[in-house]
């Protein structure tokens, strides 16, 4: 059976709300629910699905879909990026950011027609990531949006989490080549290294790159190998970003040496 570390569990335990009525049944055991939810992320099997192991199926859905409301998933995330930073520290001033396309074929909100799959449903992934390829900041957005609408979000988030007390560069790909992000991010004392976009250069030349743009492609991929994420199933945008946070979370544990 897929279970969570009791130390990744005793991490977070306090973060996962009570239940503040007594009326009713006792709760379900808590650590088995949080396993449940993992067991799904990791295996992207349906909920119906899920082994007599973890409990029923509708209390363990009930349940991820009131802690992802409560946005307690985000707290984990906020929780694991304080323990990644007192164990590893900051890496530097430089940040990457980059989207991915997934899958969406239930659809649901924050989807849209992907123009780069032949207009099947899909949603959009937007992380921000550190020197080493930790996930800091990860929104979510319609496969039809480009890529260059969710900078401003991100960054937004960036800044709730991580303290930015000095001049910031954050690498990205051609589709974030634009004055009014560059324009943006120097208002927020931060320099967008962006590959300039060779439909927007008049004059041909060897056209600039940023490198080490790889490092946040790999953590897409680390995201990815939770398989409840390489598809997404979750019709609601709230569930989809818990999920997204749970990844994040369990990807800067390990990164910070604790087994998960």
């Amino acid at each position: 059976m897929l279970i969570v570390a009791y130390e990744f569990w005793n991490e977070i335990k306090d973060l996962i709300p009570e239940k503040k009525s007594k009326v009713g049944r006792p709760e379900f055991d808590k650590k088995r629910s949080f396993d449940g939810i993992f067991f799904v992320l990791r295996t992207g099997c349906q909920w119906k699905n899920l082994p007599d192991y973890y409990g029923k199926p509708t209390t363990i859905h009930g349940k991820f879909m009131r802690w992802s409301r409560a946005k307690v998933f985000d707290q984990i995330q906020r929780k694991a990026i304080k323990f990644y930073q007192d164990k590893v520290g900051r890496h530097g001033i430089w940040y990457a950011i980059d989207s991915i396309s997934v899958k969406t074929p239930l659809g649901g909100q924050k989807t849209g027609n992907n123009p780069t799959d032949r207009r099947k449903k899909g949603s959009k992934r937007t992380m921000i990531v550190d020197q080493r390829g930790a996930p800091l900041a990860i929104t979510a957005g319609a496969a039809n949006t480009h890529d260059s609408q969710f900078l401003k979000e991100t960054f937004n988030l960036l800044k709730s989490t991580v303290s930015l007390n000095e001049t910031t560069i954050i690498a990205a790909d051609s589709a974030y080549d634009s004055k009014e992000l560059r324009a943006f991010l120097r208002s927020q004392n931060c320099i967008l290294l962006a590959a300039e976009n060779k439909r927007r250069k008049k004059v041909m030349h060897k056209l600039y790159k940023p490198r080490h743009r790889w490092i946040v492609e790999r953590t897409h991929s680390w995201i990815s190998n939770n398989r409840g994420l390489k598809i997404r199933w979750a019709k609601h945008e709230e569930s989809f970003l818990g999920f997204c946070a749970f990844a994040s979370s369990i990807q800067l544990f390990k990164m910070s040496g604790i087994f998960v």
